[in-house]
Protein backbone atom coordinates (compact mmCIF):
# COMPACT_ATOMS: atom_id res chain seq x y z
CA UNK A 1 0.00 0.00 0.00
CA UNK A 2 2.84 2.27 0.95
CA UNK A 3 6.81 2.48 1.15
CA UNK A 4 8.20 4.80 3.93
CA UNK A 5 12.02 5.21 4.09
CA UNK A 6 13.38 6.98 6.57
CA UNK A 7 17.47 8.03 5.91
CA UNK A 8 19.71 7.86 9.29
CA UNK A 9 22.85 9.81 10.11
CA UNK A 10 25.80 8.57 8.39
CA UNK A 11 28.80 7.30 9.27
CA UNK A 12 31.65 8.09 8.81
CA UNK A 13 34.24 4.88 9.39
CA UNK A 14 31.79 3.77 5.96
CA UNK A 15 31.33 7.37 4.18
CA UNK A 16 29.84 5.60 0.65
CA UNK A 17 27.04 4.01 2.92
CA UNK A 18 23.41 5.59 2.88
CA UNK A 19 21.76 4.19 6.17
CA UNK A 20 18.25 3.87 6.02
CA UNK A 21 14.84 2.01 7.58
CA UNK A 22 12.17 1.12 4.48
CA UNK A 23 8.77 0.60 6.10
CA UNK A 24 6.64 -1.53 3.23
CA UNK A 25 3.08 -1.23 4.95
CA UNK A 26 0.19 -3.47 3.82
CA UNK A 27 -3.61 -3.73 5.33
CA UNK A 28 -2.42 -5.86 8.16
CA UNK A 29 1.13 -5.36 8.67
CA UNK A 30 4.59 -3.56 7.77
CA UNK A 31 8.03 -5.14 7.18
CA UNK A 32 10.52 -2.93 8.28
CA UNK A 33 14.58 -3.12 6.88
CA UNK A 34 17.12 -1.40 8.80
CA UNK A 35 20.20 -1.48 6.47
CA UNK A 36 23.45 0.15 7.07
CA UNK A 37 25.05 -0.43 4.05
CA UNK A 38 26.79 -3.79 5.35
CA UNK A 39 26.26 -6.93 4.33
CA UNK A 40 22.96 -8.13 5.58
CA UNK A 41 20.32 -5.87 7.06
CA UNK A 42 20.76 -4.68 10.77
CA UNK A 43 17.64 -5.60 11.66
CA UNK A 44 14.41 -7.13 9.88
CA UNK A 45 10.86 -6.63 11.41
CA UNK A 46 7.18 -7.48 11.33
CA UNK A 47 5.41 -4.85 13.15
CA UNK A 48 1.42 -3.17 13.14
CA UNK A 49 0.62 -1.86 9.48
CA UNK A 50 0.07 1.57 11.35
CA UNK A 51 3.07 1.28 13.11
CA UNK A 52 5.82 4.43 13.34
CA UNK A 53 9.12 4.11 10.79
CA UNK A 54 11.95 4.57 13.27
CA UNK A 55 14.79 2.66 14.47
CA UNK A 56 13.46 0.90 17.74
CA UNK A 57 9.88 0.06 18.19
CA UNK A 58 7.03 -1.32 20.09
CA UNK A 59 5.66 -5.05 19.65
CA UNK A 60 8.26 -5.63 17.15
CA UNK A 61 8.90 -9.15 15.94
CA UNK A 62 12.09 -9.53 15.22
CA UNK A 63 13.60 -11.93 12.34
CA UNK A 64 16.27 -13.94 14.07
CA UNK A 65 17.61 -16.49 10.61
CA UNK A 66 21.11 -16.63 9.71
CA UNK A 67 19.34 -16.88 6.26
CA UNK A 68 17.41 -14.02 6.30
CA UNK A 69 19.67 -11.03 4.78
CA UNK A 70 17.17 -8.53 3.19
CA UNK A 71 13.20 -8.25 2.37
CA UNK A 72 12.45 -9.70 -0.75
CA UNK A 73 8.62 -9.67 -0.93
CA UNK A 74 5.17 -10.25 0.02
CA UNK A 75 2.81 -12.08 -1.42
CA UNK A 76 -0.90 -12.50 0.41
CA UNK A 77 0.30 -13.30 4.05
CA UNK A 78 3.67 -14.64 3.09
CA UNK A 79 6.52 -12.44 3.53
CA UNK A 80 9.71 -13.43 2.20
CA UNK A 81 13.28 -12.81 3.02
CA UNK A 82 16.71 -13.43 0.93
CA UNK A 83 20.12 -14.08 1.72
CA UNK A 84 22.42 -11.60 1.70
CA UNK A 85 25.00 -13.74 -0.03
CA UNK A 86 24.58 -16.41 -2.56
CA UNK A 87 25.66 -20.34 -1.79
CA UNK A 88 26.40 -22.69 -4.32
CA UNK A 89 25.09 -20.72 -7.39
CA UNK A 90 21.75 -20.20 -6.08
CA UNK A 91 20.10 -17.42 -3.72
CA UNK A 92 18.85 -18.59 -0.54
CA UNK A 93 15.45 -18.05 0.73
CA UNK A 94 12.90 -18.22 3.80
CA UNK A 95 8.96 -17.72 3.63
CA UNK A 96 7.62 -16.48 7.23
CA UNK A 97 3.74 -16.29 8.55
CA UNK A 98 3.12 -12.37 8.66
CA UNK A 99 0.53 -12.77 11.49
CA UNK A 100 2.28 -15.29 13.58
CA UNK A 101 6.19 -14.63 12.82
CA UNK A 102 6.57 -18.59 12.05
CA UNK A 103 9.67 -19.39 9.97
CA UNK A 104 7.37 -21.61 7.31
CA UNK A 105 10.01 -22.59 4.27
CA UNK A 106 13.40 -22.10 3.49
CA UNK A 107 15.19 -22.99 0.09
CA UNK A 108 17.17 -21.67 -2.84
CA UNK A 109 16.81 -20.66 -6.58
CA UNK A 110 18.67 -19.77 -9.61
CA UNK A 111 18.80 -16.42 -10.22
CA UNK A 112 16.77 -13.79 -8.07
CA UNK A 113 13.00 -14.39 -8.74
CA UNK A 114 10.56 -16.52 -9.10
CA UNK A 115 8.63 -18.13 -12.64
CA UNK A 116 5.58 -17.93 -10.59
CA UNK A 117 3.91 -17.19 -8.09
CA UNK A 118 0.22 -18.28 -6.34
CA UNK A 119 -1.31 -17.35 -3.05
CA UNK A 120 -3.90 -17.79 -0.88
CA UNK A 121 -5.20 -17.93 2.49
CA UNK A 122 -2.47 -20.39 4.37
CA UNK A 123 -1.41 -21.77 0.76
CA UNK A 124 1.86 -20.96 -1.18
CA UNK A 125 2.61 -22.27 -4.65
CA UNK A 126 6.24 -21.30 -6.19
CA UNK A 127 7.89 -22.69 -9.60
CA UNK A 128 11.65 -21.87 -10.01
CA UNK A 129 14.70 -23.53 -10.50
CA UNK A 130 16.27 -24.80 -7.49
CA UNK A 131 19.68 -25.12 -6.85
CA UNK A 132 20.12 -28.29 -4.57
CA UNK A 133 22.88 -29.33 -2.53
CA UNK A 134 23.24 -32.95 -2.31
CA UNK A 135 25.06 -35.14 0.09
CA UNK A 136 26.94 -36.98 -2.49
CA UNK A 137 29.32 -36.97 -5.47
CA UNK A 138 27.21 -37.96 -8.42
CA UNK A 139 30.27 -37.75 -10.23
CA UNK A 140 32.17 -40.20 -8.46
CA UNK A 141 29.48 -42.61 -6.97
CA UNK A 142 27.37 -43.06 -9.75
CA UNK A 143 24.11 -45.08 -9.41
CA UNK A 144 24.55 -44.94 -5.32
CA UNK A 145 24.46 -41.35 -5.03
CA UNK A 146 21.72 -40.89 -8.15
CA UNK A 147 19.13 -42.85 -6.09
CA UNK A 148 20.27 -41.06 -3.06
CA UNK A 149 19.54 -37.45 -5.17
CA UNK A 150 15.97 -39.36 -6.51
CA UNK A 151 14.78 -40.13 -3.04
CA UNK A 152 15.60 -36.62 -1.95
CA UNK A 153 14.15 -34.87 -5.08
CA UNK A 154 11.89 -36.98 -6.80
CA UNK A 155 13.98 -36.47 -9.70
CA UNK A 156 14.11 -39.41 -11.71
CA UNK A 157 17.76 -40.38 -12.90
CA UNK A 158 17.33 -40.00 -16.12
CA UNK A 159 16.04 -36.47 -15.10
CA UNK A 160 19.90 -36.08 -14.06
CA UNK A 161 22.64 -34.30 -15.65
CA UNK A 162 25.59 -35.79 -16.38
CA UNK A 163 28.40 -34.06 -13.73
CA UNK A 164 31.62 -34.81 -15.73
CA UNK A 165 32.28 -31.58 -17.48
CA UNK A 166 31.36 -29.69 -14.62
CA UNK A 167 34.02 -31.92 -12.32
CA UNK A 168 36.57 -31.95 -15.09
CA UNK A 169 36.30 -28.27 -15.28
CA UNK A 170 37.55 -27.82 -12.06
CA UNK A 171 39.73 -30.10 -11.56
CA UNK A 172 41.44 -28.79 -14.63
CA UNK A 173 41.92 -25.42 -12.44
CA UNK A 174 43.19 -27.24 -9.59
CA UNK A 175 44.83 -30.36 -11.01
CA UNK A 176 46.69 -30.35 -7.57
CA UNK A 177 43.54 -31.50 -5.59
CA UNK A 178 41.54 -33.49 -8.01
CA UNK A 179 41.18 -36.24 -5.66
CA UNK A 180 39.52 -33.77 -3.20
CA UNK A 181 36.83 -32.01 -6.17
CA UNK A 182 35.59 -35.50 -7.67
CA UNK A 183 34.68 -35.82 -3.95
CA UNK A 184 32.68 -32.44 -3.37
CA UNK A 185 29.07 -32.92 -3.03
CA UNK A 186 26.97 -32.34 -6.70
CA UNK A 187 24.91 -29.18 -6.50
CA UNK A 188 22.11 -29.92 -8.79
CA UNK A 189 20.03 -26.85 -10.89
CA UNK A 190 16.24 -27.94 -11.65
CA UNK A 191 12.98 -26.59 -12.42
CA UNK A 192 10.70 -27.50 -9.80
CA UNK A 193 6.98 -26.51 -8.02
CA UNK A 194 6.89 -26.24 -4.22
CA UNK A 195 3.36 -26.21 -2.51
CA UNK A 196 2.81 -25.00 1.06
CA UNK A 197 -0.41 -25.65 3.33
CA UNK A 198 -1.26 -26.55 6.45
CA UNK A 199 2.23 -26.70 7.59
CA UNK A 200 3.11 -29.30 4.86
CA UNK A 201 5.86 -28.73 2.09
CA UNK A 202 5.95 -30.69 -1.28
CA UNK A 203 8.63 -30.39 -3.86
CA UNK A 204 7.57 -31.74 -6.86
CA UNK A 205 10.19 -31.63 -10.31
CA UNK A 206 8.56 -30.25 -13.32
CA UNK A 207 9.70 -30.66 -16.73
CA UNK A 208 13.07 -28.34 -18.05
CA UNK A 209 16.73 -28.55 -18.11
CA UNK A 210 18.82 -29.93 -15.28
CA UNK A 211 22.70 -28.55 -14.52
CA UNK A 212 25.02 -29.87 -12.08
CA UNK A 213 28.14 -27.86 -10.58
CA UNK A 214 30.46 -28.08 -7.90
CA UNK A 215 30.38 -26.10 -4.87
CA UNK A 216 30.84 -22.54 -5.17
Amino acid sequence: MKVDVVALPRDELNPDAKPKITCSRYSTFTVKEIDLGEVGAEKLVLLAADAPCERAGERERVIEDDTAGYVMGVSAGFVFFRAADGWNGGLPFVVYDSATGERLLDDSLEGESFGAIRSGKGELTLDFRRVYTASCSLYLQGTACAKAIAADTGLQPKQLPDCTSAYKAEMRRSPEHAKEIEKLPSVIVYPVELSYAAGETVRRPMDGTTACRTPS
